[in-house]
C-alpha cells in the first residue's frame, strides 16, 4: 500500500520540532495549558511515531517553511527545526503570486490558467480574512504529488468549516485537518484501532 501524502503548513511543519522534550521547555511550551496545543502536541507525536515510522503516511514540507526555519533567531530553535525538515520530503512549491511548479525532478513548469482559475474561484467566494492562506492551499492542491491532506494547527483559517466546505462544494478532495482529525481518519482507514 501507498503511504498517504500529507503537506504540513509551515506552523505544523516547525511545531512537530518541540514535539522535543527539550525544545519544548525552552520555547516555553512544555508546560501549558492551552488544551489546544496539549492536543496537537500528543496528534503531531502519534502521526511521527505511529504514522509515518511506519510508512502509513509521507509528510512533505515546502521550501518556504525550510527557508523561515534558517532564518529563526535562536541557534537550538533553529537546529530542531532543520532536524525535523532533513526527515521529511520536500514538495513542489506554488506561489500564487510567482506560479510556478519545481522540483529536484522536473523543470520549471508554470501553472496553468486553470488552476488559477480554481483558487480564484474559491477565494473571490471568501471573506478576505482567508486569503492569506492562498499559498499554502496552492500548494497542496495544485501539487503533482497529488496531496491528499493538508495537515495544519490553524483552526481560526486552514481548518475552518467555511474554507473545507468550499472545497468540498467544489468537488476538490483535498482534506484540511488538524492533526487529531488526520490520525483518527488516518486510523479508521487503516483499522489501526
Amino acid at each position: 500500500m501507498e503511504a498517504i501524502k500529507v503537506l504540513l503548513d509551515n506552523d505544523t511543519a516547525n511545531r512537530i520540532a518541540e514535539l522535543d522534550e527539550e525544545i519544548a521547555c525552552k520555547a516555553g511550551k512544555f508546560d501549558t495549558s492551552e488544551s489546544k496545543y496539549i492536543e496537537d502536541r500528543d496528534y503531531l507525536g502519534k502521526i511521527t511515531v505511529c504514522l509515518e515510522k511506519k510508512g502509513l503516511v509521507r509528510l512533505y514540507y515546502n521550501p518556504w517553511g525550510e527557508r523561515e526555519g534558517c532564518n529563526t533567531k535562536q541557534e537550538w530553535k533553529r537546529q530542531a527545526i532543520l532536524r525535523e525538515y532533513q526527515k521529511r520530503r520536500f514538495a513542489s512549491f506554488h506561489s500564487a503570486t510567482f506560479p510556478i511548479l519545481m522540483s529536484n525532478d522536473n523543470p520549471a513548469t508554470f501553472v496553468k490558467d486553470e488552476q488559477d482559475s480554481v483558487l480564484d474561484e474559491i477565494f473571490s467566494e471568501l471573506p478576505k480574512k482567508y486569503h492569506h492562506d492562498l499559498k499554502a492551499l496552492a500548494e497542496a492542491l495544485l501539487n503533482p504529488i497529488n496531496f491528499e491532506y493538508l495537515l495544519t494547527c490553524n483552526r481560526k483559517h486552514l481548518a475552518a468549516d467555511e474554507l473545507r466546505n468550499k472545497l468540498k462544494e467544489k468537488g476538490l478532495k483535498l482534506k484540511i485537518c488538524t492533526p487529531k482529525e488526520l490520525y483518527e481518519e488516518v486510523s479508521n482507514k487503516l483499522s489501526l484501532r
